[in-house]
């Protein structure tokens, strides 16, 4: 009985022990275990960590490559477009140039062309291509001679020189009272009207001739039995220069009382001698020499 009871005690003992071996064991194996587990989870939350910052790290170099391509292209665009921009200011500064020098031709030829037919309408022009006043201190007509059959003003040694090329000289008479220098002797077939009083001798004609046409007729019914006063180159009935001259009759005009006289009339013709004429025979080229520049429209 004591054995018994011996025996159950000492196997109860060895069950309990056994027992708190067991669980101690499990015990242990339950920390290795949470252990274990804690550091794979450590290990896991750092690779994933690592992970990330790995992710960020490339994510980054992607996007500072993607800001430095950016860069480096609108440099290129810029340093493309600068380029451009220069190429297009030197063609347009060789593009200018040329013009330029286009221009300058056109101007140097028109110059040219300008001159060749000034000389050429100074040459066939009814005013005196030298001077329009004589300046010999003895001479006392102040004003150029008007032959009145040919209509071209000059001062008197002209007309004395080119008297014998009038194409009408032997139809020219001369005035009483015609005044000319005394070295010069006056043809036969020139006239002298002074500038201060007009010529009572001179014929209807030579004064139409002298005077606008068409000023002259306006006045002439005012005053029909006065002679008009006129200088050589201005009218006094009017306050602008003898502009135009029909080639056909070389009658004298103002433009402007040409075409106001024609307006009315509706027809182009000589309202002193009503000879028909064109546009073509209104000359433009009444000059005055005495003029520093003159321009014509070629």
């Amino acid at each position: 009985m004591w054995q018994y009871l011996v025996g159950a005690f000492l196997g109860a003992f060895g069950t309990l022990i056994f027992g708190a071996l067991k669980n101690r064991n499990r015990m242990i194996q339950y920390g290795k275990q949470k252990r274990m587990e804690e550091e794979k989870r450590r290990l896991e939350e750092e690779r994933e960590r690592e992970r990330i910052q790995e992710q960020n790290r490339i994510e980054n170099q992607r996007l500072l490559a993607e800001q430095r391509l950016r860069k480096q292209q609108r440099l290129l665009a810029q340093q493309r477009k600068e380029e451009s921009d220069r190429e297009k200011l030197e063609e347009l500064k060789i593009q200018r140039e040329k013009e330029e020098l286009e221009r300058q031709e056109r101007k140097r030829l028109e110059l040219e062309a300008k001159k060749i037919c000034r000389e050429i309408k100074r040459s066939n022009s009814p005013v005196c291509p030298n001077k329009k006043t004589c300046d010999k201190k003895d001479c006392k007509a102040t004003c150029e001679i008007l032959c009145s059959n040919c209509n071209v003003h000059l001062c008197s040694e002209c007309h004395e020189k080119s008297v014998n090329n009038c194409i009408n000289s032997k139809k020219s008479t001369i005035p009483e009272n015609s005044t000319t220098p005394e070295n010069s002797s006056t043809p036969e077939n020139s006239t002298t009207p002074d500038t201060s009083i007009a010529s009572n001798s001179s014929s209807d004609d030579s004064i139409s001739n002298s005077d606008c046409s068409s000023c002259y007729l306006k006045n002439s019914m005012k005053n029909s039995m006065q002679k008009i006063e006129h200088t050589d180159t201005i009218c006094m009935q009017a306050d602008h220069d003898y502009d135009c001259f029909i080639k056909t009759c070389k009658h004298i005009y103002h433009k402007e009382c040409l075409m106001d006289y024609q307006k009315v009339k509706g027809t182009l013709g000589c309202i002193i001698c009503y000879k028909k004429f064109t546009e073509e025979d209104i000359s433009s080229d009444f000059f005055d020499p005495n003029k520093a520049v003159i321009e014509y429209n070629i």
